[in-house]
């Protein structure tokens, strides 16, 4: 061997004894030593036994370095990677500019930037596709460093042992394995990335379909409502009117009749879209009588304060005397007293023919003008489209969070009520989105001018649905008695006008008419007005009530409930009008119940959209375990692969070890005779 590589210095032969021979072989593999010339060998046995430098050192002080002030960022990469010279440097500041430490970016492996700026435009585009793909959020990456360094260390640490182009002597990976591991890399990759931005997209897209708009799925909704609406109206018979008339000191007693129920048809007309994100339109509304829902008939009689007469009185009584007498003398040519009885119908839609208002018409001056000839809760308001007033409603499109909000009503933005009394607040009742714990709603009523604050009460299941529940509480119609800003209802000299806690003055709403509103029975109300009347039994049923499902904003059940009082004082000069007992009464007239409830249809609309928001998660899940068992698997084949190969070695290299072995006797034999 020695004389077939020229080797005459034959005094570094007597190093290679037995071991140094085995060790001499090893190193030599897979080639023989034989094969090898002198200046190989020398070249394997001092580079190993050369010290080595530590790569977890070098990595510790790489990642350690901070950049000084006043330090260039190339001049701090530079620095970085003579801390390395072992490390992949490229790849480790490539990690940390996407891990979001000091932003610089290294193109070359010398950390000098491309002179044709190319740097930074990848930087940006990097940077761009990481947000786009819900890697980075848009406000900054800092709050994403852990779940960014196991994500980035990982697909490095697979691609690493996997993936890399192989060299001579190391391990060939199969195509069977790759596609494993990158399978699982991509169902992971899927999963994770969908998991986390899932909710956003779902969000996204139920906004798209509640934007306020021609062809979105609230339209057709919000422009004729396809749910059943009931009008279910209640009316107050005074049953001991004689006893009233004789001037008896007993207390008026009411009975309730109904409930007399109406199929409401509610229907957006006169539709105009505006550029500020708003939409004008106006109301139409049709009523038609059930009476197989219904407890009672339309030609019931019932008895109550003739409602035109308590207008005229409430309307002069800061007038003078002589006034009053004469307006006294001309009511009692057409009533003999203060009380009127009419069928239900007349109440209702038909209205009461009273010769008083064809007369009141022709009186010039008079602060209000009355555009009726008769008097009834619905009157002229079957089918009208002004009744309700001209609407102007935001669409949604510029701000979703102000969806439905009025923003004009009637070609202004304030009502009758001063300060912020008089703000247009809320929506119509159709349109929601609720924010995350809102504590309270408000509807605009165009009947009382405007809106009712609705305090959250909880939640509730309707239909199988999980939705949040507003209620009325005592801050409704409140005046100002325990919630000072509810004080802008009164006047602001507070005087004997300012109703107590409980009852809202709507007459600057209704012509002057002395019309007060309530809820039901006078639930919640200061108890001055309900304890002089008989016959009421206010319960918790009465509220007025409102279920939402928070995520769709889709209504679940609404209850409107409000009753309609008379205000009835002693006025001197008007005798006609001071018949009652008591000089000072607030007289319940009637009150309804406008009931919707979610259908079965858009019930299991609502139901399929949580599904698909609450079930498409799992199935992310389920991609990210599917893919972690993949590479799994694959990196379980290439071990049980590499081991066999260690194995095929040992087996060769101790075959090899013994085949040599009369040649280490031999060497044996001539170092001592040397």
């Amino acid at each position: 061997m020695f004389i077939a590589n020229d080797i005459n210095d034959v005094s570094v032969l007597s190093a290679l004894n037995e071991s140094s021979y085995k060790l001499a072989s090893d190193l030599s593999l897979p080639k023989k030593l034989e094969e090898c010339d002198f200046e190989e060998i020398l070249y394997l046995l001092d580079n190993h036994f050369t010290p080595r430098r530590s790569g977890f050192a070098e990595r510790h002080h790489f990642h350690s370095a901070t950049q000084r002030s006043g330090e260039m960022h190339t001049q701090c990469a530079t620095a970085r990677s003579y801390k390395c010279k072992k490390c992949r440097q490229e790849g480790h500041l490539r990690r940390m500019c996407i891990l979001g430490n000091k932003v610089y970016f290294i193109e070359k492996s010398n950390m000098d930037e491309d002179s044709d700026g190319n740097s930074s435009a990848q930087r940006s585009a990097l940077a761009h596709v990481l947000v786009v793909a819900g890697l980075i959020p848009a406000h900054g990456i800092h709050l994403y460093r852990p779940y960014m360094f196991a994500m980035v260390w990982a697909f490095v640490l697979v691609y690493y042992v996997c993936f890399r182009t192989p060299k001579e002597g190391t391990m060939v990976v199969s195509k069977k394995n790759e596609w494993l591991i990158g399978s699982g890399m991509g169902l992971i990759g899927v999963g994770v990335l969908f998991s986390t931005t899932w909710s956003a997209i779902f969000h996204a897209k139920i906004q798209q379909m509640m934007i306020l708009k021609e062809g979105s799925t609230s339209f057709g909704i919000w422009r004729e409502i396809p749910i059943p609406i009931y009008l279910e109206c209640f009316l107050f018979n005074i049953t001991n009117v004689d006893e009233l008339l004789a001037g008896k000191n007993v207390t008026m007693r009411v009975q309730e009749l109904g409930p007399y129920v109406f199929r409401e048809i509610n229907k957006k007309v006169n539709i105009s879209w505006n550029e500020n994100s708003t939409v004008t339109f106006k109301n139409q509304r049709f009523w038609y009588f059930q009476p197989h829902l219904s407890n009672g008939s339309l030609s019931d009689n019932v008895t109550s304060i003739n409602p035109v007469v308590a207008t005229i009185a409430y309307t002069l009584r800061t007038e003078r005397i002589m006034l009053k007498i004469i307006a006294d003398m001309a009511m009692r040519m057409y009533h003999s007293n203060i009380f009127l009885t009419a069928n239900v119908s007349s109440w209702l839609f038909e209205g009461v023919q009273d010769p008083i208002l064809d007369l009141v018409g022709h009186i010039p001056g008079l602060p209000y003008t009355i555009p009726f000839d008769r008097f009834g809760w619905f009157y002229k308001r079957n089918g009208s489209i002004d009744t309700d007033g001209l609407f102007v409603t935001n669409t949604g499109s510029a701000n979703f969070r102000d969806l439905g909000n009025i923003e004009r009503w009637q070609n202004s933005n304030r009502t009758v009520y001063r300060d912020q009394c008089g703000e247009l607040k809320g929506t119509t009742g159709e349109l929601w989105a609720l924010e995350k714990d809102q504590p309270e709603i408000n509807i605009f009523a165009a009947d009382l001018c405007t809106h009712m604050p609705l305090a959250y009460s909880g939640k509730v299941m309707v239909r199988g649905l999980p939705g949040v529940e507003f209620a009325a509480n005592d801050s409704l119609f409140d005046n100002g008695h325990k919630y000072p800003n509810m004080a802008c209802y009164c006047d602001e000299v507070r005087d004997e006008n300012c109703m107590p806690a409980g009852a809202l003055n709507v007459s600057s709403c209704k012509y002057g008419a002395p019309a007060f509103v309530t809820r039901p029975h006078f639930l919640g109300m200061d108890s001055y007005y309900p304890s002089k009347i008989q016959g009421l039994n206010p319960s918790e049923k009465h509220n007025f009530r409102m279920s939402i499902e928070p995520i769709t904003g889709m209504p679940l059940a609404i209850s409107a409930q409000l009753q309609a009082n008379a205000l009835v004082r002693h006025i001197p000069g008007l005798s006609i009008n001071n018949q009652l007992p008591d000089p000072d009464m607030l007289v319940p007239m009637f009150w309804f119940r406008e009931d919707i409830q979610v259908n079965e249809e858009y019930a299991n609309f609502a139901k399929t959209a949580l599904g698909v928001r609450f079930g498409f998660p799992y199935g992310f899940y389920l991609f990210i375990i599917i893919g972690v068992c993949l590479i799994v698997s694959g990196i379980y084949r290439i071990r049980k692969f590499a081991l066999a190969k260690i194995r095929e070695a040992d087996i060769a290299a101790s075959q090899k070890f013994l085949s040599h072995g009369d040649k280490k006797l031999g060497l044996q034999s001539l170092q001592n005779n040397l």
